[in-house]
């Protein structure tokens, strides 16, 4: 190609002649080209243009051009038969050929010496259409963070005297089991709205210690009502003779909140969530520099739904990924980053049909010789 564009003869390229055909070889690197000898054979081939029409890199070079895939040779034909670029053309390939079937194709002549090749850009359609789908999506989300900032300082205005009522009533009414859960969710409500507002920025979450067991058991009472609803069976298994942690009670709180709420979600009426504790002290010597691991909790989510495919489940933590028709993908990567803000650790096994666990780690707190 250097020989080309040095040649000054008549019969060769010209930049000038062929503007679009100079700004498509630019763009190649970013996609994938084929050239074609006009004796039909492939000269060269990109190995992003390899990947896309299944063949093999090294070896293409030399094979006839009819090795290329039907719907190629077809584009290849009306190039002959017309002798002017075709540009951005939708092509399809068989299912067997790419596992992205839908290429965006342009072909360009390559007159020389008297002689006509080809050239051909290709790109993945497919992904491309992807890119812009995330895009938007991230736009869409964008707009609705703004949104969700306004309303948050709306209902924040509004609590202030929500809250001040709710506190009178329930004075009045303070031997009512009731009354202290609709106080405590009053203060979850202005604690996640507050939360909102400074999400954007810095904020000093206050962390202080507080018994995972009873962050759990109030995780569980919220969802009793779906529990209830599609006939979940509960199996609780609080076995950690300490269980004393320092952390935010609302963060950790929505963290559990989010498996528990998954997990009810994936699964069928009748189906079975497990939740556990127990004390891990499985830390290698050397991880600590010989000396004894710090004590820590783990806390096991488990339901009997349909499990998660092994090709998604590395990317289940990812933001904006989901499985889930209206999801957004924040649930499991809020999840994920509230754990990681307590020094702790999350993941996630699974087997299709036989349901999905997740496995949170805390570090115990220092004064976590008291039992719960």
């Amino acid at each position: 190609m250097n020989e080309l564009s040095r040649n000054e003869n008549p019969g060769t390229l010209e930049a000038g002649k062929f503007p679009r055909f100079y700004e498509a070889i630019r763009a190649a690197h970013a996609h994938g080209m084929i050239v074609l000898s006009a004796e039909g054979q492939i000269t060269s081939i990109t190995p992003e243009a390899a990947r896309l029409l299944d063949l093999p890199a090294i070896a293409a070079p030399g094979l006839p051009a009819s090795s290329l895939p039907a719907p190629i040779l077809e584009l290849i034909s009306r190039l002959n038969a017309s002798g002017n670029p075709i540009l951005n053309c939708a092509v399809r390939l068989p299912s067997s050929q790419s596992p992205r079937a839908t290429l965006n194709a342009s072909a360009f002549p390559l007159p020389c010496c008297g002689q006509r090749g080809a050239i051909l850009i290709i790109e993945d359609l497919e992904a491309v259409r992807s890119l812009e789908h995330h895009l938007q999506r991230l736009d869409r989300l964008a707009d609705i963070g703004t949104l969700a900032a306004s309303m948050a300082h709306e209902i924040k205005n509004a609590l202030v005297a929500g809250r001040t009522f709710i506190d009178l009533l329930l004075e009045k009414n303070c031997e009512m089991e009731l009354a202290g859960v609709v106080k405590r969710e009053i203060g979850r409500i202005d604690a996640i709205v507050s939360r909102m507002l400074k999400y954007a920025g810095d904020h000093n979450r206050e962390f202080m210690p507080l018994r995972v067991h009873e962050v759990l058991e109030h995780s569980l009472r919220l969802a009793q009502p779906q529990l209830d609803g599609k006939k979940i069976g509960l199996e609780r298994s609080f076995l950690a003779a300490a269980d004393l942690v320092d952390g935010n009670e609302n963060e950790l709180e929505q963290a559990v909140m989010n498996l528990v709420l998954n997990a009810l979600e994936a699964m069928a009426p009748g189906g079975v969530l497990a939740i556990s504790t127990s004390l891990d002290n499985d830390s290698e010597p050397a991880m600590t520099g010989g000396q004894p691991p710090a004590p820590r909790i783990q806390i096991r989510i488990r339901d009997t739904g349909p499990g998660i495919d092994s090709d998604k489940l590395d990317r289940v933590f990812t933001p904006f990924f989901t499985t889930k028709p209206e999801g957004t993908g924040l649930g499991l990567a809020i999840t994920q980053r509230i754990v990681q803000e307590h020094a702790g650790t999350i993941r996630v096994e699974s087997e299709l049909n036989r349901g999905t666990q997740f496995c949170i780690t805390l570090p115990l707190f220092d004064g976590s010789g008291l039992t719960g």
